[in-house]
């Protein structure tokens, strides 16, 4: 499994050890196949100019999670370079929040968490006693930093999505965005919370 951003600052490797080329794992396993899903990062474009970031938009990572991904998506579109056969979609993330509407599966994270969701959460169950927010003077509506928030379900439905575009005939190495094209302040998602929640 490739890595959270935490992880991957302290130790690169980790993130590049697991996307070695494809056709390596492949044939070690003495079977073969011309098809991969990548998932990857909207880290990838570092900070934009703009925004909604299309997959057009020049990539800069500006953190070591970023630059691991940006690396992988390379090794894709070299192997594709090289056998033709290949077809190659790499699914840019967002940022994925929430859980499935049954319950049964969701983030409960260990810790500190790594993103505003889970600490939200965390206050809303008592485990927290406060949100901190960061940063009051961005240039937003509210002040508070925005970002770009996928749910979960949608995220694997882009994979589904992915799954049945490899099948098309005419697919070499592919790049799609995963994520609303629209940004959400830190107090926007505080107050849907707390709407949704009742807390």
């Amino acid at each position: 499994m490739l890595c959270k951003v935490t992880i991957t600052t302290r130790n690169p490797d980790l993130n590049l050890a697991e996307g070695r080329p494809p056709r390596q794992g492949c044939t070690r396993a003495n079977f073969f196949f011309h098809k991969l899903v990548f998932s990857s990062s909207a880290t990838v474009y570092g900070w934009p100019k703009e925004v909604p970031c299309t997959e057009e938009f020049p990539l800069s990572a500006a953190n070591p999670y970023g630059r691991t991904k940006l690396t992988i998506e390379e090794i894709c579109r070299d192997v594709h370079g090289a056998d033709p056969d290949w077809k190659i979609i790499l699914l840019r993330y967002f940022n994925p929040v929430g859980a499935h509407p049954s319950g049964y599966i969701g983030e409960d994270p260990r810790g500190i968490p790594n993103n505003l969701m889970p600490f939200i959460q965390q206050v809303a169950v008592g485990r927290r006693p406060a949100l901190t927010v960061f940063g009051t003077d961005y240039k937003t509506v509210d002040g508070t930093g925005v970002r770009d928030y996928i749910h979960v379900v949608d995220l694997a439905d882009g994979h589904i999505a992915a799954l049945l575009k490899l099948e098309e005939a005419d697919i070499g190495c592919e790049v799609y965005n995963l994520g609303t094209g629209k940004g959400t302040s830190v107090l926007e998602m505080v107050r849907a919370f707390e709407q949704a929640s009742g807390k």
